[in-house]
């Protein structure tokens, strides 16, 4: 029997989709999978549920949960799941060489050409490996007075036990963990500019949610999915705010159907000279659903719940945009 405390993940690049390769990262958090074969059964009039099955599919899905940072696992989740091949650019490379921006614009009309991974996980007597795999929905939740946390759903191809385990002698990758206390909210008008509007003291908690698109694609021939396809993504950010003043006039903006810009900034230790780590998300879009009416009362203060959808936006070329600043010069 495995030691708990010792289960880890590790990820490795494809460059041919489904083909396994070995590992080059580890991953903070934990990840669950679920080998979730599919099978037909033949039944016959009788009480006897079935008398014969054949397994029809082979499905492979894993829900990933752990701190979010501003290096490993994000950029790799971004990576199989917002849009593939994206190389950071330098802000300074003259008085900053080591500050690396990761700019994730997801495509309208083309393929995000999505990085596909190969995933080893286990503990320290069995290890496993899938292949594959990418991100079809990926999230971000944390509470006031909290850390943030990171979670996705993937799919893959069926994971294969590894008699060798790990690949070995990968480093610790850093891991700088985001905070509530860290994060800050900006909304504008739809004519304005991104994170011009601060709206300080006001929310209590947050989560980010997008669903993908991505889906696997079976064909003739094969247990395991052949490819996969590219579907209409969706971006809800849901806030929960103290119902004073200003997310009062928020929920007016609700009322009217306005369109608003919407930044979430979350902020982490210095890099280099005024250089921070950052995740920062751009979405335009509109308040799409509202919490209980009255507002609800959580630990002796009025709460409003405010649900935000992103749409396109022709500035953007997208409905959203995630960055991410740290040292990492390429993806691990």
């Amino acid at each position: 029997m495995g030691i708990g405390a010792l289960y880890k993940v590790q990820s490795g690049k494809e460059t041919t989709r489904g083909v396994a390769v070995a590992a080059t990262a580890k991953w903070v958090g934990d990840l669950t999978p679920s080998p979730s074969p599919e099978w037909a059964e033949l039944q016959r009039p009788s009480l006897v549920g079935a008398f014969d099955a054949v397994r029809i599919k082979d499905s492979w899905e894993a829900d990933y949960k752990g701190p979010l940072t501003f290096e490993a696992p994000l950029l790799h989740l971004l990576s199989a799941g917002v849009r593939g091949g994206v190389t950071p650019t330098q802000p300074d490379a003259t008085n900053h060489p080591s500050v690396r921006l990761w700019t994730f614009t997801p495509t309208a009309t083309t393929s995000g050409q999505h990085q596909t991974l190969t995933l080893e996980f286990g503990d320290d007597v069995r290890v496993w490996r899938a292949t594959y795999c990418l991100v079809s929905e990926l999230g971000i939740s944390g509470k006031a007075g909290e850390r943030l946390e990171l979670s996705a759903s993937l799919f893959g191809r069926s994971q294969v036990e590894l008699p060798a385990g790990f690949t070995p002698g990968l480093p610790e990758l850093p891991a700088n963990i985001a905070t509530m206390a860290n994060t800050k909210l900006y909304v504008d008008d739809a004519t304005g500019n991104y994170g011009t509007t601060e709206v300080p003291g006001v929310i209590v908690s947050l989560e980010v949610s997008l669903k993908t698109g991505l889906a696997p694609v079976w064909t003739m021939g094969s247990l395991a999915f052949a490819t996969h396809s590219e579907q209409r993504r969706e971006l809800t950010i849901t806030l929960r705010g103290l119902f004073n003043n200003v997310w009062a006039a928020e929920w007016a903006q609700f009322a009217q159907g306005a369109r608003r810009k919407l930044r979430l900034h979350i902020e982490g230790p210095a890099i280099s000279g005024p250089y921070k780590r950052f995740v920062q998300i751009d979405v335009f879009g509109r308040w799409r659903e509202v919490g209980a009416l009255p507002p609800e009362a959580e630990e002796g203060m009025t709460v409003m719940e405010l649900t935000f959808k992103s749409e396109y936006d022709p500035a953007l070329g997208a409905d959203f945009v995630i960055r991410v600043q740290n040292d990492i010069a390429s993806l691990p």
